[in-house]
């Protein structure tokens, strides 16, 4: 019994020496802590705020966003979009057709508004979730676009009255004034305001029409035309769009323009027909188009990559572009790579270039000056094949950028002049 006693008694000693020990330690540090607190008390408060800062921080705060990084708002319902964006082209589509375009204005307008203030956070929150705005934004912009049309080449001032003047040759012009002095008839002619006169003798009839009957048959006669003969955007719009602001409609001319910008190939009137506007006008016919993919709302989408990614229903009339489907992301043309020629190459392509536009200036000119239309298709034929081999040169070169300008100037012209 002894001996198992002695080595216990040992183990307890060497236990006890080694807790007394650290007692002793922990006490000593504690000592030397005061006095260097009573030396320096800065050092004593300063490591008091760092742990009541520390306190502090380790409490959440609701309203800090860092610590509601992860969105807790729900994505927006297109039930609750989609009803009433769609409500709102049939509208507009219909204030349209009744020729009152500036409520057709105010109704997109101020639906886009109300959406936009009522789902405001939950957009915020999921930009991408812009895109079932897009429509009402894209007839925005076309409202946008036809505006600065308007000021480009404004509506047509008709006179109250027109004159269908027939002579005895069985011919018939319209004329804004058409009035009897003497043995002769006073004429000039609309649109192109010709003055000339004519003997009584050779005037079969001289007969008023009302503005408003003359714009209605003659919208007629152009919407028959344009169905059977336009074949491309340039054509729709030139012969459409241009010759409905000759005749002072605007409804017309507007309608028109949408069927133009949900076309295949809406930027080739933009280089045709709008070549020397500025950027903003491109951006707002390219993004009222579907080519170019929205701006960033401020406030509410961060970047426009974000702001769209379907370009939806564009068309006023709500239908469906023929040439996009719905879940396709905006028609964005994607840019060939830098075109590699040399000097040389390039000469000689300007060259053809030239030679083709020559070509088509002589033509006009003939035309012009009382030849036949007709040959005017050629001058075409030959000024898209120069617009084809421009197409592939360098378009940074200054050069080309001149010859361009020329080519569709007078492609522009041609277009213009050519019979419907």
């Amino acid at each position: 019994m002894k001996a198992l006693i002695a080595p216990i008694t040992v183990v307890v000693i060497i236990v006890g020496a080694y807790f007394g020990y650290q007692d002793f330690q922990k006490s000593k540090n504690g000592t030397q802590r005061e006095q260097q607190n009573q030396n320096n008390p800065d050092s004593n408060s300063e490591n008091q705020n760092q742990v009541t800062n520390g306190d502090q921080n380790n409490e959440s705060d609701p309203d800090d966003p860092q610590q509601n990084s992860v969105s807790t708002i729900d994505p927006v319902d297109p039930e609750a979009i989609n009803p009433r964006v769609e409500s709102a082209l049939e509208e507009h589509e219909s204030l349209c057709k009744a020729g009152k375009l500036e409520e057709a204005r105010q109704l997109v307008q101020q639906t886009f508004e109300s959406l936009l203030n009522e789902h405001g956070e939950a957009f915020k929150a999921h930009p991408a979730d812009l895109k079932l705005l897009a429509p009402l934004r894209r007839v925005k912009l076309s409202q946008d676009v036809f505006d600065s049309i308007l000021e480009i080449d404004p509506l047509g001032a008709l006179p109250e009255t027109l004159y269908s003047v027939q002579l005895e040759n069985g011919q018939e012009m319209i004329a804004q004034k058409a009035s009897l002095v003497g043995e002769k008839y006073e004429i000039t002619l609309f649109p192109n305001a010709i003055s000339f006169s004519r003997k009584a003798s050779d005037i079969q009839n001289v007969n008023p029409i009302p503005k408003a009957s003359y714009q209605k048959t003659e919208w007629k006669k152009l919407l028959t035309r344009l169905k059977e003969k336009a074949k491309d955007p340039i054509d729709l719009y030139i012969k459409g769009v241009g010759k409905s602001l000759k005749l002072g409609l605007e409804k017309e001319a507007y309608l028109l323009l949408q069927k133009v910008l949900n076309s295949s190939d809406p930027d080739s009137v933009l280089e045709i027909v709008f070549s020397e506007q500025d950027d903003t006008f491109r951006s707002q016919w390219r993004q009222a188009s579907g080519k170019e993919s929205l701006a960033a709302i401020p406030g509410i989408s961060p970047n426009e990559a974000t702001d769209e990614s379907t370009a939806t229903t564009i068309a006023t009339n709500n239908q469906e572009n023929p040439h996009q489907e719905p879940d396709d992301p905006p028609r964005e043309q994607v840019k060939p790579p830098p075109v590699q020629i040399s000097a040389s190459e390039l000469q000689g392509e300007l060259a053809k270039i030239r030679e083709l536009r020559e070509s088509a200036r002589k033509i006009y000119k003939r035309v012009i000056e009382g030849g036949d239309a007709k040959q005017l298709d050629k001058a075409r034929k030959d000024l898209e094949n120069a617009r084809s081999i421009l197409s592939q040169l360098p378009q940074d070169s200054d050069l080309v950028k001149r010859t361009k300008a020329e080519v569709y100037q007078l492609l522009h012209a041609v277009i213009k002049a050519q019979p419907l």
